[in-house]
């Protein structure tokens, strides 16, 4: 037996007459069905809801080919159709279900036995499922169909499509429950198949032959058609054709209308972006410029260093010179608070940010550095060697450095440190290393550690 997409697609190609009676066949009862629960048993307007929904198939069916499930689709398309014509008259008839569903509540019985349930509330049952569930259970209680049927349309196993109409059957009992309503699951299942009502024995071939007679089988341009049907001569058709496609209509309207809600968020969402950027930019700049300002700076305390008289004689071996300390008592109380205040923040573990100052080829070139408590540091400089310092806390919150350079020992393969004397500073102060008549002076930052 064919499957509906394969009804739908040799409807489409070949314009198959026998394939659209074969889908209006299936699907009739459901139509039917539900137009007639939602116009309240008015068999004519039934019948006429039918043959504008299975025209509207016939004419969109090359837009629909992809869709899951029909019978989904038909009763949605029913649903729609039915609640623009007959808005007035549901006022009237929500006020006689709120009334049916007070009696309701008050006489349902406590032991869960099944009962007689409005058909308002079995379609609003149906309209809460999502579509899958949905599509289980008109197929299963509707239509009639097996367990295995029902999996073979829906890509199923027989077990899962057992599943989905349990878990379909609990959201209905949670709104039986709303309603005051209690039965158990068969009982669920009898009171919607209860509901499933059968179209008159020659709806169906009627409806197949004034479908397909109004139907422009212009496949490619079956959308914008859509407006054009032919295919009822009473003046009530023409008002339920003008019907239909006014609702049709409205949904690309509102389609339209969301579609530029949507673009006018993304266009709010890259803007944001745009400014996010910008700002990182801008803060990006800043930081570069204040950068350039600190080497300016570095590059001058280097000329001035190098200026500077060497006062010791200058000898194969490196020597540290630290710099005077500070001549003021003033200065020197300054000093301890500073030393002080930064004492524990050091002790933490954090860092003293330098910059290593030495020459290469009479051009001065900054390096940065940072020196932890107890933990050694090498500099490594292109024409004095390397230098290993590691610095510590003393008491009074100075730091002491130990230091010294790298020589390489011929004799024995290896390399060695050349100690030289312990320099103690401030964490703020720079020192300078000469040997062999070069320097390389240790800067460190004056703001922070």
């Amino acid at each position: 037996m064919m499957t509906d997409r394969e009804l739908l697609q040799r409807y489409c190609e070949f314009t198959s007459q026998e394939a659209f009676a074969e889908l209006v066949r299936r699907h009739v009862n459901l139509v039917y069905g539900a137009a007639f629960r939602q116009l309240c048993g008015n068999e004519a307007l039934a019948e006429e809801v039918t043959q504008t929904v299975f025209t509207v198939l016939a004419q969109r069916a090359a837009t629909i080919t992809d869709f899951t499930h029909l019978s989904s689709w038909l009763y949605t398309t029913t649903r729609f159709t039915v609640s623009h014509t007959v808005r007035s008259e549901r006022r009237r008839q929500e006020r006689e279900r709120k009334a049916q569903i007070m009696h309701a509540v008050l006489n349902a019985p406590d032991s869960g036995e099944p009962m007689n349930v409005s058909a308002e509330i079995v379609d609003e049952a149906l309209e809460r499922l999502d579509d899958a569930e949905r599509a289980a259970v008109l197929l299963r209680f509707f239509e009639g169909q097996s367990f295995a049927s029902i999996g073979t349309s829906m890509h199923l196993t027989e077990d899962a499509a057992r599943m989905r109409v349990a878990r379909a059957l609990e959201k209905v009992r949670e709104l039986f429950a709303r309603r005051g309503i209690t039965s158990s699951a068969a009982a669920r299942g009898a009171a919607l198949s209860g509901h499933a009502i059968a179209a008159p024995a020659t709806l169906a071939a009627s409806v197949s032959t004034v479908a397909l007679a109004g139907s422009t089988i212009g496949i490619a341009a079956v959308g914008a058609k859509l407006g054009v049907f032919t295919f009822m001569t009473t003046s009530k058709a023409g008002m339920w054709t003008a019907g239909a496609v006014s609702l049709l209509a409205l949904g690309y309207s509102g389609f339209q209308q969301r579609e530029a809600t949507r673009r006018e968020r993304e266009l709010m969402a890259v803007s944001a972006e745009r400014e996010r950027l910008n700002h990182e930019l801008t803060q990006s700049e800043q930081r570069a410029r204040r950068l350039e300002q600190r080497l300016a700076q570095t590059e001058q305390r280097v000329t001035d260093l190098q200026r500077k008289p060497e006062t010791q004689v200058t000898s194969k071996a490196p020597k540290p010179i630290a710099p005077t300390p500070a001549p003021t008592d003033e200065a020197r109380a300054r000093s301890k608070a500073k030393m002080a205040q930064m004492r524990p923040l050091l002790e933490a573990g954090q860092p003293i940010k330098a910059a290593v100052i030495f020459t290469v080829n009479g051009q001065a070139v900054s390096h940065p550095v940072e020196f932890v408590m107890g933990k050694e540091t090498r500099i490594d400089t292109p024409e004095d060697g390397t230098y290993v310092v590691t610095p510590s806390l003393n008491a009074d919150g100075s730091v002491k450095y130990a230091l010294g350079v790298v020589r390489k020992n011929t004799a024995a393969g290896a390399e060695e440190i050349v100690m030289l004397p312990a320099v103690t500073q401030t964490p703020w102060d720079p020192f300078v290393l000469r040997s062999g008549g070069k320097i390389v002076a240790i800067d460190p930052d004056k703001t922070e550690p």
